[in-house]
């Protein structure tokens, strides 16, 4: 089933509320713990989803790219480290909410796919 672009970015502002409630249900240990992605805790995870909608710069990415020796996936997974690690579970809960309804997305992501359907 294709979904098209409203239904789509509907669906993603539905899941970043759920997510914003989920984790706004659990403790701060329970952030810190491992989540089912490999060498990522759970407000790894919240934080790159929260970041999705926060555009870095051109620069912002090139420094990240320079520091992550050319590798996409370890720059992401440091961005979003980064990121968890410089707020409370509460602050990234919030952003979570703040940019649920954001429809910008990073220029190295292939947005069709949020149209195309899951």
């Amino acid at each position: 089933m294709e979904l098209d672009r409203e239904t789509s970015w509907k669906a993603i502002t539905g899941q970043r509320r759920a997510l914003a409630d989920l984790l706004d249900s659990l403790a701060d240990e329970d952030l810190d713990r491992s989540s089912l992605c490999a060498r990522w805790r759970v407000c790894d995870v919240a934080a790159h989803v929260a970041l999705a909608p926060q555009v870095p710069s051109a620069w912002q990415m090139a420094v990240a790219g320079a520091r992550a020796r050319g590798s996409f996936h370890r720059l992401n997974h440091d961005l979003a480290v980064r990121h968890a690690n410089a707020r409370t579970g509460d602050e990234l809960v919030a952003e979570l909410r703040q940019f649920a309804d954001d429809r910008r997305l990073p220029s190295l992501t292939q947005g069709r796919r949020v149209y195309r359907g899951w």
